[in-house]
């Protein structure tokens, strides 16, 4: 798990990035940090830590922006 520079919990998946957007208690949904820029619908459901659903990205996956973001961002 990472954290934005505003403090933010950051997800890293398959290549992706993930913001968290809402959760409760049983879940919580994670969209796509290319939702402003791309209008990518991605999304990414969590409960327990369990994956219970992937929507798809409207991009290819950035595993350069991965590393860059995790030695720029608290970890």
């Amino acid at each position: 798990m990472l954290k934005t520079e505003k403090g933010k919990d950051m997800l890293c998946y398959d290549g992706h990035i993930f913001l968290k957007e809402k959760e409760n208690d049983t879940k919580s949904i994670w969209k796509c940090n290319q939702y402003y820029k791309n209008k990518c619908r991605g999304r990414l459901h969590l409960s327990e830590e369990k994956i219970l659903k992937i929507a798809d990205h409207n991009h290819v996956p950035s595993l350069s922006e991965i590393q860059v973001k995790k030695k720029h961002l608290i970890i």
